[in-house]
C-alpha cells in the first residue's frame, strides 16, 4: 500500500553564517518576484529581473560550496531532465535568430533552483521550513495588497479589475494562492500557531472565490483530489468496495466533473471560446513550424497568423467576436510547441512527468499536489510564466529532491508492505549511489558553466533596462532627454520592444519621422500589438506615403475584426482619396462591426460612421 506523506523530513543545524546568508538570498527572491520597484517599464520586468539577481547569487553559493567540498550538484532524473530542457531553449536559440531574450534568460535562471535549492538542502545551508517561509512571505505580500485594493486604499494594477494584488493580471494572484494551499493545510493540520493558520488559509480562500479565476479552482480542485487519493484510510475503504460499487462512484466523479466543467464554462463563454481559437491557431502554427519560431516570439507571430486566418475567410462570426490581441497561448504545452517546436513540447512534459513521478514514489504529498495541480493548469492557461507560482513549484521539487529521506507510516496490518517500502527505497537510494560519475561531474560542469553565462548576461538586461525605466519616467514628467544616452541605449537594450517603442516617441515629438518609423519597423520585429502599427501609419502618412501606411492599417484590421479605429481610419483615407464609394462601405462596416465595450471612441466612431453613409 502506498502511504504519503505530507513532505520530506526536515532537518535542523547550526546557523552558520554561510546559512543565514543563503536564507537571506532565498527569502529576497520570494519578496523582489512581488514586489514593484517602479523602477522599469512593466511590473513584470521588476519582479523577474531583479529577483534573478538572487537567484543567480543562491546559484553562485551552491556551485562555490560544491566545488570546495567536491561534492556534486547533479544527482536526481528531475534535474537532468531540466537540464535537457534548459539546454535546448538555449541551442534553440542560436538556430533561430527571432529569439526574445528576457524570456529566455527568465526561464533558463529559474530552472537552476533546481539545482541550487537541493544542493542546499542536502548541505544543511538551506532548511525546509525556511523555503516555505519564503512561501508565506509571497502570500502575505499579496494578501496585504489584495485586502488594501478590496478597501480602496490603493488602486488595483490593472483598471479592468478592482482586485490584483501586486499583479497585472489577477490570474497569477490566485493561481499563488492556490499553490499555497497545501502548506497552509499541513500547517492547519498541525499544533503550533493553528489558529493562525485557519485564519490565513479561509482569507486565502476567500480570495480565490472573489478574484474569479477558473485555473485557480481548477488546480485547487485537483489538489482536493490528490489529497483524497492518496489518503491511507480512503485508499484502505477504497478496496473494500466491490467492483459494482467502485464503477458507480467513477461514474458520479466524472459526472460531476463534466458539470463542474459546464459550469465554469458558462462562467465566461466569451473567454473560454476566445482560448478555444487560440488555441486552434496555436495548433495551425505549431503544424506550420513544427521546429518553432523562437523562444519568446508568440506573441508577435501569433496575432498576425490570427490575421491570416481571418482573410481567409474561413473564421466564423462567432470566432471574429470572441478574437482579441493575444500574448500567450493559454496553454504552456502549446506555447513550447509554438516558440521552440515539437522537441520543447516533449521536453516540457517529460520535466512535468519527473517531477510527478518522482514525487509520487517519494510520497511527497505536498509535491505532488503541487505538481499535479500545476501539469492541468499549464494545459488551460500560462504558469512558468507567472513567476510567483513557478518559483513556489520548483522550490517544492526542490525540497523533494533535496531531502530524500521518506517517513513510512506505521501500521501494524501493513508491516509487510513498509518492509518491502523500506528495501525499494534503500535499494533507490543504493543504485543512485552505484550511478557513474562521469555523469554528476559532467552536469555539474555544465551548469557552472551556464552559470557563468547567465552571470555575463542578465546584469546587463537588469541595467539596461533600469536606465531605459529612467529614461521613460524623465520624458513623462516633460524633462529633457540625452537623445545619445537613450540612443546608445539601443547597443545593449537586445530584444526590447518597449526601448524601439520609446525611440519612436522621441523622434515623433522631434518630427524626426524617418528615425521615427526605423525604430517602430524594430519594435515591429518583436509584437504585433495593434499600436506599434498605428505609429507606422502615422509616420508612413507624415512622410506623403499614406498607401504605405494604410497597409499597416489593413493588418490591424485583419488580426482584429473588431477594432473599429482602424476601419475609422480607412474610411477617412478611402474620403480623402475620393473614393466615396469604399468609405461608405467601410462606415457600413463600421456600423455592422459589435461593439464590445461601448465607451465615448466608438460612439464617436459610429457617429463618423452614420454621416459617412448618409453623404
Amino acid at each position: 500500500m502506498q502511504h504519503f506523506t505530507s513532505s520530506g523530513i526536515s532537518f535542523s543545524r547550526r546557523a552558520s553564517r554561510e546559512g543565514v546568508f543563503v536564507v537571506a538570498l532565498w527569502l529576497l527572491v520570494c519578496l523582489t518576484c512581488c514586489l514593484d520597484t517602479r523602477q522599469f517599464v512593466y511590473l513584470s520586468l521588476s519582479q523577474t529581473l531583479v529577483s534573478e539577481v538572487f537567484v543567480l547569487l543562491l546559484g553562485v553559493v551552491a556551485v562555490c560550496h560544491s566545488w570546495r567540498k567536491r561534492k556534486p550538484l547533479m544527482l536526481s532524473r528531475v534535474q537532468y531532465a531540466a537540464l535537457a530542457w534548459g539546454l535546448y531553449l538555449l541551442a534553440h536559440s542560436f538556430f533561430e535568430p527571432q529569439t526574445e531574450y528576457y524570456k529566455l534568460t527568465y526561464m533558463e535562471i529559474t530552472l537552476t533552483l533546481l539545482f541550487s535549492l537541493p544542493y542546499l538542502l542536502r548541505t544543511g545551508l538551506l532548511t525546509q521550513k525556511a523555503v516555505e517561509r519564503g512561501w508565506l512571505l509571497m502570500l502575505a505580500v499579496q494578501l496585504v495588497m489584495l485586502l488594501l485594493q478590496a478597501r480602496g486604499t490603493v488602486s488595483s494594477y490593472n483598471s479592468f479589475f478592482p482586485l490584483t494584488g501586486i499583479n497585472e493580471n489577477p490570474n497569477v494572484t490566485a493561481i499563488l494562492l492556490v499553490m499555497v494551499v497545501p502548506l497552509l493545510w499541513e500547517r492547519v493540520k498541525g499544533k503550533k500557531l493553528r489558529v493562525m493558520y485557519v485564519i490565513l488559509l479561509a482569507v486565502t480562500l476567500l480570495f480565490v472565490v472573489l478574484l474569479k479565476c477558473r485555473t485557480a479552482y481548477v488546480g485547487l480542485a485537483v489538489m482536493v483530489l490528490v489529497e483524497v487519493a492518496s489518503h491511507e484510510k480512503v485508499q484502505g475503504w477504497w478496496r473494500q468496495r466491490t467492483m459494482f460499487q467502485r464503477t458507480g462512484m467513477e461514474s458520479g466523479l466524472v459526472l460531476v466533473l463534466l458539470l463542474s466543467g459546464f459550469g465554469l464554462y458558462q462562467m465566461k463563454q466569451d473567454s473560454a471560446d476566445g482560448r478555444r481559437l487560440v488555441w486552434k491557431v496555436s495548433a495551425e502554427m505549431v503544424r506550420e513550424h513544427p521546429l518553432g519560431i523562437g523562444t519568446g516570439m508568440f506573441e508577435h507571430d501569433y496575432n498576425l497568423q490570427q490575421g491570416a486566418y481571418f482573410a481567409s475567410g474561413e473564421a466564423t462570426d462567432a470566432e471574429r467576436w470572441v478574437s482579441d490581441t493575444v500574448y500567450m497561448a493559454y496553454n504552456d504545452y502549446l506555447e513550447q510547441g509554438v516558440e521552440t517546436g515539437l522537441p520543447g513540447a516533449l521536453l516540457l512534459i517529460t520535466f512535468y512527468g519527473t517531477l510527478l513521478w518522482t514525487a509520487y514514489r517519494r510520497r511527497n504529498r505536498t509535491a505532488l499536489m503541487l505538481t499535479a495541480a500545476a501539469v492541468v493548469m499549464s494545459g488551460i492557461n500560462f504558469f512558468y510564466a507567472t513567476i510567483q507560482p513557478w518559483i513556489v513549484l520548483l522550490s517544492a521539487g526542490s525540497i523533494n529532491e533535496g531531502l530524500r529521506t521518506k517517513t513510512i507510516t506505521k501500521n501494524e496490518n501493513n508491516n509487510q508492505n513498509d518492509n518491502e517500502d523500506e528495501k525499494h527505497n534503500d535499494n533507490e537510494n543504493e543504485n543512485e549511489k552505484e550511478r557513474t560519475g562521469i555523469g554528476r561531474r559532467t552536469g555539474s560542469v555544465l551548469f557552472s558553466l551556464g552559470l557563468l553565462l547567465l552571470l555575463g548576461w542578465q546584469p546587463r538586461l537588469l541595467w539596461s533596462q533600469y536606465q531605459l525605466g529612467q529614461l521613460t519616467r524623465q520624458a513623462e514628467k516633460g524633462e529633457p532627454i540625452d537623445r545619445q544616452e537613450a540612443e546608445t541605449l539601443g547597443k545593449s537594450i537586445s530584444t526590447s520592444e518597449a526601448y524601439w517603442t520609446f525611440m519612436y516617441r522621441q523622434y515623433a515629438s522631434r518630427k524626426e519621422y524617418e528615425k521615427a518609423l526605423q525604430s517602430i519597423e524594430q519594435a515591429k520585429r518583436y509584437t504585433s500589438v495593434p499600436s506599434v502599427y498605428f505609429y507606422a501609419f502615422d509616420c508612413l502618412d507624415r512622410l506623403g506615403r499614406a498607401e504605405d501606411g494604410i497597409r499597416e492599417v489593413e493588418t490591424i484590421r485583419r488580426m482584429s475584426p473588431l477594432n473599429l479605429t482602424a476601419k475609422s481610419i480607412l474610411m477617412q483615407w478611402y474620403d480623402r482619396q475620393g473614393d466615396t464609394l469604399a468609405a461608405q462601405g467601410m462606415a457600413r462596416e463600421i456600423l455592422s462591426t459589435p461593439v464590445k465595450v461601448k465607451n465615448a471612441r466608438s460612439e464617436a466612431i459610429r457617429r463618423g460612421a452614420k454621416k459617412m453613409c448618409r453623404e
